[in-house]
């Protein structure tokens, strides 16, 4: 019996998660709440396959950005959702830089958007300069957060309250 149960827990989860990615890759077409209730649903199975389901939707959220869907409020929403996801991400795991990158693009994107945030993106690109100040990636998006900080303080923004 108990290997049984430890069987559901090792196996059946995982593979479920891995089942839901490839239906994400397959069905294109799903409108955003579809998608963002589908990582969600495998966000809720805590397996080790969570890190992979976070970068699938940061990629979404970054063609969500590159597509201008974000004008409308089921693209917002579905920001928001990434956006707490990668900073969940964060939290587990301060120290890696393949995470930091990944979520400091997305967080870049969303602070061209609504540069009133670019000081807090500037908080994540100084952690991950810390473990490797000449990352290319890392070089561009401090660039950019750069000048929405000028063009801030020619507006006369004040800095933003609320994470990306």
């Amino acid at each position: 019996m108990a290997f049984v149960i430890g069987g559901y827990y090792i196996h059946y989860k995982p593979i479920m998660v891995a089942k839901g990615l490839v239906q994400i890759y397959i069905h294109t077409t799903s409108t955003l709440p579809e998608l963002k209730d589908n990582y969600q649903r495998l966000l809720d199975y805590q397996t080790f396959g969570t890190r992979d389901v976070r970068t699938l939707m940061v990629n979404t959220a970054n063609q969500v950005l590159a597509s201008g869907e974000y004008h409308y409020k089921d693209g917002l929403a579905f920001l928001q959702f990434a956006v707490n996801e990668t900073l969940k991400e964060i939290k587990e795991n301060p120290g890696n830089l393949e995470v930091l990158i990944k979520d400091i693009v997305l967080f870049t994107g969303i602070a061209i958007i609504k540069p009133e945030l670019a000081e807090e993106v500037q908080v994540y690109i100084d952690m991950a300069q810390e473990i490797n100040p000449g990352h290319l990636a890392l070089k561009r998006a401090s660039s950019t957060i750069k000048m929405l900080r000028k063009m801030n303080k020619k507006a006369g923004r004040d800095r933003g309250t609320s994470a990306p």
